[in-house]
């Protein structure tokens, strides 16, 4: 299969284990591999945020009811970033 084909049957699953419990390690892994991975905008103003607590989880799809996966994770890490200007 060619490339362009992958990419057109490419799809993201958000079915999570909520019995699994990602360990502080694995965690600085996780958090460590991305800040080294290249980005698409060459955006190096960014922030990690790690929310583990589940109240806040649920805060956050009660702001964006379209992703109720937040709530089935050990942790969920939103990116934030800032684009640069011309």
């Amino acid at each position: 299969m060619d490339a362009l084909e992958v990419m057109k049957h490419h799809r993201s699953y958000r079915q999570f284990d909520q019995e699994y419990q990602l360990s502080d390690d694995q965690l600085k892994q996780i958090l460590q591999a991305s800040r080294q991975a290249p980005s698409w905008m060459n955006g190096q103003m960014y922030s990690i945020i790690v929310v583990k607590d589940h109240k806040i989880r649920e805060q956050l799809v009660e702001l964006n009811p379209g992703n109720p996966h937040m709530l089935q994770s050990s942790v969920f890490l939103i990116f934030c970033c800032r684009f640069a200007s011309d």
